[in-house]
């Protein structure tokens, strides 16, 4: 994670651009009331925006980071997360058909998302990995 903040630093530096590097959407367990569970719709709104974000790397690779607050979900919303973002790496990937290098780098990576990640870049023909940056 190091390497690619400095990256993105590099990059914005070399625009006239000081930039402070933070992973996105990630809500401190503190700030979040006791109790709430997040319901579909939102959670599909908050899956889709953090989705969006992509940092293209210096050669190339499209980073996606991502922090998902898996341990506050009950399974069904784990079901919903790890379909969500499985489809939306894929249109991303049909939308930018070119781009053979792609990476993942989560918080956490649960078992069924990594199979269906590897399912997908296999299926897609790219190179695709992931990191859990704990």
């Amino acid at each position: 994670m190091r390497r690619v903040r400095k990256e993105v630093r590099e990059y914005f530096a070399a625009q006239g651009m000081k930039v402070r590097v933070c992973a996105p959407y990630y809500v401190p367990k503190a700030l979040i009331p006791p109790g709430l569970e997040p319901v579909h719709p939102e959670l599909h709104d908050y899956l889709r925006q953090a989705m969006r974000t992509t940092l293209v790397l210096n050669d190339g690779t499209r980073l996606k980071v991502l922090y998902i607050p898996w341990e506050q979900m009950n399974m069904t919303e784990k079901g919903v997360a790890i379909t969500v973002i499985r489809n939306e790496l894929y249109e991303e990937m049909k939308r930018h058909g070119e781009v053979k290098s792609w990476r993942v780098e989560i918080n956490e990576m649960p078992a069924e998302l990594a199979w269906m990640l590897e399912e997908l870049a296999r299926k897609e023909g790219v190179k695709l990995e992931w990191v859990e940056t704990g």
